[in-house]
């Protein structure tokens, strides 16, 4: 392939010119150049775009193979045009592909369904079902005409993912190696079930016998990076749910080293596997430890070639090879790869031109300036916490003060003035794209990277397109992006929480110095509000007598609210009477049900677990306990005697009471004795698991819900909570 592509400007000056020429508004699948004619000029935007290279084109039409991407496998598609090879089969590495997005849409129906109480049976579910589940994952996965598919589940968990198209069969995790031709038809469903499954030992009449092709597909270093990542922060989320069991639980509590997947237990390489979406088969890795934390990742592919890191990540333009002596660097943020190890830059002229890291859009590097600024203003303040001077200026990666922040990948600069961060600017060395904040870069405008924007990014009120019109984009894509990127409804559930505090704390000062503020909704327009305006999002509060009652927030795209936070699901365009709402313990997919939305990736995000702890649920069930007993403490003042179980279904004056107190939503159960309450419990919104309270349910169990239990009471036999629950496997928490 690499001798073919190298070919490639031989190929454009002997290839004759093809003049296919198509009506106004239909797409020509590999006219790259959007000139109305299939030619070799396609094949050189093509490769140009590969390279980085800033030029006119089509993505449609350069998707040739419509999988949403434009890769090598487009460029091969183009050329295989000029050579009558356009009926070909898609490749196992494709199929494979195919299989992964499936599988990772599964996954979150699966989730998403489970929150809302569906269960799952142990099996093989096809694309031939009719159900609930099968068609949540037709809709929102990219799914080839023609396709089939199933999938596998196990104790309501996705193991794996297998689909046929063209005559070939892939599959995920447990990816098929490209020299065999599967039959889709003649794999057993115990195999489907297990992602351990040796397909080449299980299944050798499938091998094709072409030897000149690898076992698995050839993946790229920005990807193994990528895994690197995952592996990193799934071996974080292990280490905090075996904590909640206690650090004996966790077999590297307090140790420092590194450990490959070999060294751990089987429980815990599983659990990583899984969760990460990887197969043992063809992933390796190794985790640095330090104190039972982990601090950095290396990874590879099955030929052991091709290394990934985090968070010192392999540059794109190297093959470095496995080995456990590099562990160590893949923490060191100020390890350069290239510089320490030239050797292993790639020969491959297309890899080696390429940028060192992937092209990271303007709304990434907003956020990743939003985040130096953060980790940068931290650092301020313990330098003003110990004395140390620190100058009003300009700082940048290679301060001393802020050098544990530097990565080879990334440049950033700050402005601090009274050690207080004003403003943070961040690129790529490689780039000419910046991000900024706290006023963020527009997603359409490509700004050089200069410190000499900072004051601009530390107003608020800049208009970036208006004062710098020269560096709006010319790619018709990129011009077209909203100026800010879209933000989902828990950011602005968040912001909304922020500012109730916020807010809260100006009407405590206006309280005491008597200012008058009449009772009513105020929003981002209003002078009561003026400081806390930003031109990202629109925002009301509910304030009654000095008290905020309720704060919602958001833009045209969706609202977020605070304290009773808007439901993931409901996807509605900001409303300045929503505060009301965020006062109201109302259920918001009942009452906003034409904004529900149904994508999958806005209401189950793929790394959300969707049962709580027994710890969380047990905090859920003190806060239900001190909110029943103030109920009856004012009922007993009414001279209303409230004696017995109470439940949140019952409709009396007392439950009424206690749920005015509360802002979850879920199942409850009270038990009361002459107005002084005994226990309580609470139900997981998103599973039968359940908290209580005085007599905590222990962290290492999962206990049913089945109304009131005795066992909530003070005085009850602790030990008989085993009898009753089981212990909390990992696997509960991908469930």
């Amino acid at each position: 392939m690499r001798r073919f592509l190298s070919g490639i400007v031989s190929l454009c000056i002997v290839s004759s010119m093809i003049s296919q020429v198509f009506a106004e508004g239909d797409i020509l699948k590999g006219d790259v150049n959007a000139d109305g004619i299939l030619s070799a000029a396609d094949i050189v935007s093509m490769k140009k775009y590969l390279l980085g290279v800033d030029v006119q084109t089509d993505r449609e039409a350069a998707d040739i193979n419509s999988d949403g991407n434009i890769n090598i496998i487009d460029m091969i598609r183009l050329i295989g045009m000029f050579t009558g090879e356009t009926a070909a089969k898609p490749s196992v590495a494709e199929v494979n592909k195919n299989a992964g997005n499936i599988y990772s849409t599964a996954v979150m129906a699966v989730r998403y369904l489970s929150g809302t109480g569906e269960t799952f049976e142990d099996g093989i579910y096809t694309s031939d079902d009719k159900s609930e589940l099968t068609g949540l994952i037709e809709k929102n996965a990219d799914i080839p005409s023609g396709m089939r598919w199933c999938i596998s589940l196990k104790d309501s968990v996705v193991t794996e993912c297998l689909c046929e198209t063209g005559g070939v069969t892939g599959a995920y995790p447990n990816v098929i190696p490209q020299m065999m031709n599967a039959d889709y038809d003649k794999v057993k469903f115990e195999d489907l079930m297990d992602i351990y499954t040796d397909w080449k030992t299980a299944y050798p009449e499938f091998m094709s016998g072409n030897s000149t092709l690898s076992e698995y597909p050839e993946i790229s270093t920005a990807e193994m990076n990528q895994i690197a990542c995952n592996i990193n922060h799934v071996a974080d989320t292990y280490r905090f749910y075996t904590d909640i069991k206690g650090s004996e639980y966790y077999e590297l509590s307090d140790k420092t080293g590194y450990f490959s997947d070999t060294d751990l237990s089987e429980e815990f390489r599983d659990f990583i596997y899984r969760l990460s979406g990887l197969n043992p088969a063809n992933t390796r890795f190794i985790i640095s430890v330090k104190d039972g934390y982990t601090e950095g990742c290396i990874c590879t592919d099955a030929a052991g070639q091709i290394t990934g890191s985090y968070p010192n990540a392999v540059p794109q333009t190297m093959n470095v090879p496995f080995s456990s002596e590099y562990a160590g660097f893949s923490d060191k943020k100020t390890f350069n790869w290239k510089t320490e190890m030239p050797q292993f830059i790639s020969d491959d002229p297309i890899q080696s031109s390429l940028p060192d890291y992937p092209e990271r859009s303007v709304s990434e590097y907003n956020s990743a300036a939003r985040k130096i600024f953060s980790e940068v203003q931290c650092i301020t303040q313990e330098l003003e916490a110990q004395g140390t001077e620190l100058k009003d200026g300009i700082y940048t990666q290679d301060s001393k003060e802020f050098l544990e922040l530097s990565m080879p990948e990334m440049k950033f600069a700050v402005l601090i003035e009274n050690y207080i961060v004003e403003a943070c600017i961040v690129s790529n060395d490689d780039f000419i794209r910046s991000g900024a904040y706290p006023s963020g870069i527009p997603q359409s405008m490509n700004i050089p990277f200069d410190s000499k924007y900072l004051k601009d990014a530390s107003d608020s009120d800049t208009d970036w397109k208006m004062k710098y019109p020269e560096f709006i984009s010319e790619d018709p894509v990129q011009a077209a992006l909203p100026d800010y990127p879209f933000k989902p409804v828990s950011e602005y559930n968040r912001i909304s929480k922020s500012l109730f505090s916020d807010i809260q704390t100006l009407l405590y000062e206006y309280e005491t110095k008597g200012i008058d503020v009449k009772n009513g909704i105020y929003t981002d327009e209003d002078e009561l509000c003026s400081e806390f305006r930003s031109r990202e999002y629109h925002f009301s509060v509910l304030i009654e007598d000095y008290v905020v009652k309720g704060v919602a927030a958001g833009c045209e795209n969706c609202t977020g609210t605070y304290p009773n936070a808007m439901s993931s699901c409901v996807i509605m365009p900001f409303n300045e009477k929503l505060a009301e709402n965020a006062a109201e313990d109302i259920l918001w997919e009942a009452e906003y049900a034409d904004y529900v939305s149904g994508d999958l990736k806005l209401i189950a995000p793929e790394y959300c677990f969707c049962c709580q702890p027994s710890s969380v649920l047990n905090g859920c069930a003190k806060k239900l306990f001190t909110a029943a007993q103030t109920a009856a403490v004012n009922c007993e003042a009414q001279g209303i005697i409230i004696d017995g179980v109470y439940s949140s279904s019952d409709s009396n004056e007392y439950v009424g009471m206690v749920k005015s107190y509360l802002s979850d939503k879920c199942d409850w159960s009270v038990k009361v004795e002459n107005n002084y309450l005994v226990g309580a419990c609470v139900k997981d919104k998103n599973s039968s698991n359940m908290g209580a309270y005085p007599n905590k349910v222990p962290n290492h169990l999962s206990v049913e819900y089945k109304g009131y239990n005795e066992l909530c009471e003070k005085d009850a036999d602790n030990e008989k909570w085993n009898e009753t629950g089981r212990e909390w496997f990992w696997y509960d928490f991908i469930r």
